[in-house]
């Protein structure tokens, strides 16, 4: 009896290190999906909300050769407090159900954690892009109140102007 002196296609397959799929799940939920969320709905937000904020607050991630994507000041502060109350409130009321509808519905298994980043992110950018929306055409509560302050500030000024 000769043995097949051939390799099988199985035989010469370079095994992936173990680490290599966690590793991907974890830069895939919060290197790259997590980020651009805080980034994109920080910037939605924003243009609802007026938040003081310390100048030179960044957040930016290059991916070479597709794009580049910042927030800065009070975009960064509510993009991820968006996301943060998202995800706390997302675990807290359907973590286990978010995590066996990834597993389950979609096929795959980040792990419990990585699920719920993952769904996180898609609901902050749906319901920031949402409430972006429906009140579109609206001035937020607090500009008659800056639009008077300013006012305010111009009579001032023009009443102590030297004359």
């Amino acid at each position: 009896m000769a043995s097949n002196p051939t390799p099988s296609a199985s035989d010469s397959e370079t095994p992936i290190a173990p680490w290599l799929p966690d590793a991907l799940k974890f830069i895939f939920s919060w290197i790259v999906l997590m980020p651009v969320a805080v980034i994109v709905s920080g910037k939605l937000l924003s243009q609802r909300f007026n938040v003081n904020s310390s100048d030179g607050d960044l957040f930016k991630i290059p991916i070479p050769g597709l794009f580049i994507i910042g927030a800065k000041n009070s975009e960064v502060v509510l993009g991820f407090t968006g996301f943060l109350a998202t995800l706390f409130l997302l675990s807290a009321v359907a973590g286990h159900v978010i995590y066996r509808l990834f597993k389950y519905q979609f096929g795959v298994d980040p792990g419990q954690f990585d699920s719920l980043c993952i769904f996180s992110s898609f609901a902050t950018v749906l319901w920031t892009a949402a409430l972006f929306v429906l009140t579109a055409g609206k001035s937020s509560p607090l500009q008659a109140v800056h639009q008077e302050h300013e006012r305010l500030i111009q009579s001032i000024a023009e009443a102590n102007k030297p004359r």
